[in-house]
């Protein structure tokens, strides 16, 4: 998707990192959550290739969406709009409602997470959103959202279903050494050949472009199209001829053919008078159809100009809120899990990143949410910290981690209630490595944590639900076995 070739001549300019890895250096640098704009499209793209099992593109989404849980981020979903180009690369593209959207979007509302429509292309208005700082980065594999002026951009490091979500090269346009921006990266695009004219200049290699880009051509031609052409020029605008911009263009392709032909800037690798004479004689971002080509890239139709702007807006700033009782009523319905099935699969995957996330809620509190759950408290009675124990420290990059324990019963009882299962009425505690700093950052019972931070208890970690999952689950042999099989790991 996007310029064949752009995103390898870009590595030298990615960082390697894990998305944990970003999300926690943003949230101890910050104490926010980094809000991540994500190229949903990129997603179901993957989830076609899911293999194995019952509804394995659900379970695609369903466990990456468990990661996001557990990380300090605020996702924000983008689908494609109606408005997308129905024509790219010269092939019809198909307008309609992927067959995955609707579960998806179920999945996304059921982990507490955002999601939008654009108007047009996802891609754009996840730039437009990183350009104006209503979000802190954009996953995606389609490098066109750097083309379109998103200053932060993860990508996954290898595109496939069965890749880790968590490994990304990032790209940061606001870097000193970062050599283009928009403009020029435009013009990459249309010298090189994009999803809108996948042609470009005829023997003009993805090289030759870069370096002519940061040569000022793609931010003189650009300021000259915004001039002719502001964001109000209607489609029968750029269709009638504009001899003052046709002038310009036929001179820009002559400065161009200059260059080319005696390297005056001297960073071309070598001069090129066979292609400045194929440019000159050209008619390269001539005619109508160039314009609109132009125009999408210059003008893509987002949400600024529109009257759901606001509404955008207050949806990338909304604070994630899990309801792991809602949750697992739609595991149950998406995935035909049986309810003992919900449950032992919540143990083994969700509980943790539900746990990491009330800790990241408890950080954040207000003297007003404080005075709240004291009330609450008193009329509750007591009851166990949030930080039991803390049994082991280690360091993962550039991050200190301990290994805690928590009581669980209160996720077990949630989904329980959500199924109509009996509840677990003993203690069940559960372990799980969170960065020190999340602890430190606790209102509540800090003492206690930096004590046990000082001095880990070392002991052995407490069974699984085995038992009580064999008093609910005599009817239904399949999930004891699944259950059985899980426990064993």
């Amino acid at each position: 998707m996007g310029v064949p070739g752009l995103w390898r001549e870009l590595a030298d300019f990615a960082e390697d990192a894990t998305l944990a890895d970003v999300a926690w250096a943003h949230w101890t640098r910050t104490s926010t959550l980094f809000r991540l704009g994500i190229d949903a499209t990129s997603w179901l793209y993957h989830a076609r290739k899911s293999r194995g099992g019952a509804e394995p593109e659900l379970r695609l989404f369903f466990f990456r969406l468990v990661r996001l849980l557990a990380l300090p981020i605020a996702p924000l979903f983008v689908l494609d709009g109606a408005a997308r180009p129905s024509v790219k690369r010269g092939k019809p593209v198909w307008l309609g409602m992927h067959p995955l959207e609707a579960p998806f979007q179920a999945l996304v509302q059921a982990f507490g997470f955002a999601h939008w429509r654009a108007p047009a292309e996802a891609e754009a208005e996840l730039a437009w959103l990183s350009a104006h700082g209503t979000i802190d980065g954009v996953l995606t594999d389609d490098v066109d959202a750097l083309v379109f002026g998103a200053r932060v951009v993860l990508r996954h490091r290898a595109a496939s279903a069965d890749a880790p979500l968590d490994t990304v090269a990032v790209l940061d346009t606001r870097d000193a050494t970062w050599p283009y921006d928009a403009d020029a990266l435009v013009l990459v695009a249309l010298l090189a050949g994009g999803d809108y004219d996948a042609h470009g200049c005829p023997a003009c290699g993805i090289r030759t472009a870069m370096t002519l880009a940061t040569s000022g051509y793609g931010a003189k031609l650009l300021r000259q199209f915004r001039e002719h052409f502001p964001p109000t020029t209607s489609q029968a605008q750029l269709d009638a001829s504009c001899a003052p911009w046709d002038t310009f263009v036929a001179q820009w392709r002559n400065d161009m053919g200059h260059e080319l032909q005696t390297n005056a800037y001297g960073r071309l690798a070598r001069k090129q008078p066979k292609l400045a004479q194929t440019l000159r004689a050209s008619a390269f971002l001539g005619g109508p159809r160039a314009r609109h080509w132009l125009f999408d890239y210059v003008w893509p139709c987002t949400s600024q100009r529109t009257p759901r702007r606001a509404q955008l807006e207050q949806r990338a700033a909304q604070n994630v809120v899990v309801s792991l009782g809602a949750l697992a009523r739609e595991a149950h319905t998406l995935f035909a899990w049986s309810e003992p099935t919900v449950l032992a699969r919540f143990e083994r995957a969700v509980w943790s990143a539900a746990y990491v996330r009330r800790l990241l809620d408890a950080a954040h509190r207000t003297p007003v949410d404080e005075l709240a759950d004291a009330m609450a408290a008193l009329m509750a009675g007591p009851r166990r910290p949030m930080v039991l124990a803390v049994h082991a420290r280690r360091r993962v990059g550039q991050r200190d981690e301990a290994r805690v324990s928590f009581e669980a019963r209160p996720f077990v009882n949630e989904v329980c209630q959500a199924l109509g299962m009996r509840p677990l009425r003993e203690p069940c505690e559960r372990r799980v490595w969170v960065p020190v700093a999340l602890l430190r950052a606790q209102q509540h019972g800090l003492a206690h944590i930096q004590a046990d931070l000082a001095a880990p208890r070392h002991s052995t970690p407490p069974p699984r639900l085995d038992a009580y999952l064999e008093t609910v689950s005599k009817s239904d042999d399949s999930d004891v076995q699944f259950i059985e099989a899980r426990l064993r790991e």
